[in-house]
């Protein structure tokens, strides 16, 4: 008895098969099974592929009977397990566009072209364009929307990683009472490790909240300082203000000023530059000139200046001090104009009070 059977195509599946032949005919001898013609793969899905071609791509599509057109619209079958890689539309059409892809990194994508027929190109907002110096094959398309595809898969698992550890500092930050807002935006808060909250989230409400709390905290520290040091050294008139809560805090505040820097009224303060004197072009103030400013941490100092500097440290004794240099360069004169002077720092409290002073004249290099 001859048994005959089919087994698809290029299938490596030939021995279930006979398995279940074998298992249906015990007595049929192996040797007798015939197989006829191959069964059909599964059928293949009609799909279009869009891509660009360069103008040596247009040239190569020309010589190979094509149209020669920038943009290239491809019909081609592929196999139910390539369709992922396809958007399908509300009428059933699948389609991949490979003109653009988004990277985030200026770097070459991840992934790349055969070498010698395409190529990438940077775009803003993270774009790429993809263009082909030759008509490409199926299969170069269809190995780069492989490509894309992962990529696009990996970046999503990054995104829901990024989701779920930005949920859990969230969650941390609401159970702290300690924690913080690195930073309060008009729109959004962000918070330790970079992870930003929008307004409308839960996270944003408590970091507002909590920074409103310690402004409110800080204010009413620093009316305890000026409260306790009015009624030791304020005058008469102010004391009494104080007590009937009739006596304003920016002048408290200013008396505290006042009496911390009565020492340094004999030093001059240290006076930001005039652009019009700066300028040493021919029509000195117009539009053409801009001259450019900078202050930084001063790193050395003049004899007369050192001898400045001594004074005024002798003067305020209680204080803190930073040397600072200012510098101007006019767009018409090589050599900067540079001051130097010194910031002199009082605190009380949590109050800080401070004003920077000169060391000597302009110094002209």
């Amino acid at each position: 008895m001859v048994v005959v059977c089919s087994v698809p195509a290029g299938r490596a599946d030939g021995a279930n098969a006979l398995g279940v032949l074998a298992w249906e005919y015990t007595h049929v001898n192996i040797n007798d099974i015939q197989f006829d013609e191959p069964m059909p793969e599964p059928p293949a899905l009609k799909v279009r592929i869009t891509y660009n071609l360069s103008e040596a791509g247009r040239r190569d599509s020309l010589r190979k009977g094509g149209n020669g057109q920038r943009q290239q619209d491809v019909e081609i079958y592929v196999y139910p397990e390539d369709l992922d890689l396809f958007t399908v539309n509300e009428t059933g059409e699948a389609s991949f566009d490979v003109r653009i892809c988004n990277v985030e990194s200026i770097e070459d994508p991840p992934f790349g072209i055969p070498l010698g027929k395409g190529r990438f190109e940077f775009e803003p907002w993270d774009n790429w364009k993809v263009e082909w110096d030759v008509v490409p094959e199926p299969e170069d398309l269809l190995a780069l929307g492989r490509d894309i595809r992962a990529y696009e898969h990996e970046r999503q698992l990054e995104g829901e990683a990024y989701a779920l550890e930005k949920e859990r500092k969230g969650e941390e930050f609401i159970s702290d009472p300690n924690a913080r807002a690195a930073s309060i935006e008009r729109e959004h808060v962000n918070i330790e490790g970079g992870h930003r909250f929008e307004n409308s989230h839960q996270v944003a409400l408590f970091a507002r909240r909590r920074a409103t709390a310690d402004q409110e905290a800080q204010k009413k520290a620093n009316r305890a300082t000026l409260t306790e040091w009015i009624q030791k050294n304020g005058s008469k008139n102010q004391q009494e203000r104080l007590a009937a809560n009739l006596l304003p805090w920016q002048e408290a505040f200013a008396t505290v000023e006042h009496y911390l820097f009565t020492p340094l009224a004999g030093f001059k303060l240290c006076e930001r530059f005039d652009p019009a004197e700066v300028c040493m072009c021919e029509r000195a103030g117009s539009d053409a000139c801009e001259p450019k400013f900078q202050s930084l941490d001063a790193t050395e100092l003049t004899a007369d200046e050192w001898d400045d500097l001594s004074r005024i440290k002798e003067a305020a004794p209680g204080a803190t001090f930073q040397l600072r240099e200012h510098r101007a360069t006019c767009k018409s004169h090589a050599n900067p104009e540079v001051r130097r002077g010194v910031i002199v720092k009082f605190t009380l409290g949590q109050l800080t009070f401070k004003r920077e002073f000169a060391l000597e004249n302009d110094i002209p290099f």
